[in-house]
């Protein structure tokens, strides 16, 4: 009788090696594939990096080309605005000396207005100088 649990324990333990065995094959495959997939996932995620930076790269270039239109929008208004200030003040060349002196009477109470006031003033009247080469040159 002695010989029977001995052998049912030897038995025993050749299953529990077998089954750990087992279970380490299993754990090793599992920490592959888990490597494999981070890796990927990492290989995905700098490549995403990658994009974005472009495209944020692209994006900066182009704020900085929007700016420097909108600064060179800027400079034309103003010197625009400067030109029709010099026609309004400047001499009578007596071509349109009906438009200058009812400019003269309308502008006689504008000293409190802004400036921004007299150019909206000037482009509602339908003052024909200038405007075709501001509109030409955008």
């Amino acid at each position: 009788m002695s010989a029977s649990p001995t052998t049912s324990q030897d038995g025993g333990d050749l299953d529990d090696a077998l089954v750990q065995e087992d279970k380490r094959r299993r754990n090793t495959a599992a920490s592959a594939r888990f490597r494999i997939k981070k890796k990927h996932k990492v290989l995905s995620l700098e490549k995403s990096v990658s994009e974005l930076e472009g495209r944020a790269e692209d994006l900066e270039r182009e704020a900085a080309d929007l700016r420097r239109e909108n600064g060179w929008l800027k400079e034309m208004l103003i010197m625009k605005g400067r030109r029709n200030r010099g026609l309004d003040q400047g001499p009578s060349t007596g071509q349109d000396d009906d438009e200058d002196s009812d400019d003269e009477g309308s502008r006689a109470g504008e000293g409190s207005k802004k400036d921004g006031d007299d150019e909206d003033k000037q482009e509602s009247k339908g003052d024909p100088k200038g405007k075709g080469k501001a509109k030409d040159s955008s």
